[in-house]
């Protein structure tokens, strides 16, 4: 008898070259919380995690992510195949990005664009509960906040949803002053994302684009940096994620998600998705 898979709730995709992914692992077996992820008291299309936040610290994954109306959750995991444990925190952090610091301190940044207030949340040292939070810096339409560190920088990358455009701020204490630039938008390449740092020192940009039927698609740019601003895409053509660039990391092979299921398996392939929790095998 076929054996239900894992409900695909957090997929976590795998690259060498940021272009060829592969499906790695559900982090999510399933979701608890609600009786209506079970198709119960109603339903929860749609109301399932977004923008949760994937980090490496100290030989551990870390998942940051906020199920629709729920409090925030870390899970983590030595092997990022799994498995996956998760704590719950004391509140719910919107779009929530997890960030370590030099000196060892754990934070989260959270900020929801009908405000644009962002909120720094301070995590123990077991990533396990919030210890202290305070408001940080106010950016009129921010949310989904991204945090990262450069040359004893911070920076803060946000979505400005009402104008699909993306910002970032940079300053030299969590507390501020912050200075802020616009950066991209939909028309340029994007509105919502940050930088990945490559192993050699190269950073990359990645940022999402509202596609019409198609959904939200993920560009990559090449970034340079400009008087300690990230600058998405050339120096001849600042400001604007090209048409077609190299692969980031050159000479990789073609990969891709697998697709379809000859269903010869005793369990369904890694590919099936579900918008609720699936039964339990009989």
């Amino acid at each position: 008898m076929m054996r239900a898979a894992a409900l695909a709730a957090a997929l976590l995709l795998h690259s060498r070259d940021l272009v060829n992914w592969d499906i790695l692992s559900h982090v999510i077996p399933r979701l608890d919380g609600l009786p209506a992820f079970d198709l119960q008291e109603g339903g929860a299309y749609r109301g399932g995690v977004y923008a949760p936040s994937l980090r490496y610290h100290g030989g551990m994954f870390y998942l940051a992510v906020t199920p629709i109306r729920q409090n925030t959750r870390i899970y983590r995991a030595r092997n990022p195949r799994g498995p996956w444990t998760y704590v719950a925190l004391d509140r719910a952090a919107f779009a929530p990005p997890l960030f370590f610091d030099d000196d060892g301190k754990v934070y989260l940044a959270t900020s929801i664009g009908t405000d644009g207030t962002i909120t720094l949340h301070t995590l123990d040292k077991t990533v396990s509960r919030i210890s202290a939070s305070r408001v940080i810096y106010y950016n009129k339409g921010a949310e989904g906040s991204k945090l990262l560190k450069r040359n004893g920088w911070y920076y803060l990358f946000n979505a400005i949803p009402n104008k699909l455009a993306l910002t970032v701020s940079r300053a030299r204490k969590l507390d501020g002053p912050w200075e802020t630039r616009p950066q991209i938008d939909d028309t340029t390449g994007g509105h919502q994302g940050a930088l990945v740092d490559l192993a050699d020192g190269r950073d990359v940009g990645f940022v999402m684009r509202d596609s019409g039927p198609i959904g939200r698609v993920t560009n990559i740019s090449p970034v340079f940096w400009r008087d300690g601003w990230p600058v998405w895409g050339t120096p001849d053509a600042p400001g604007r994620v090209p048409e077609r660039v190299q692969k980031p990391i050159r000479g990789g092979r073609f990969i891709e998600p697998p697709s379809s299921d000859d269903f010869n398996a005793a369990t369904l392939g890694r590919q099936w998705q579900w918008n609720h929790n699936p039964l339990d095998p009989y």
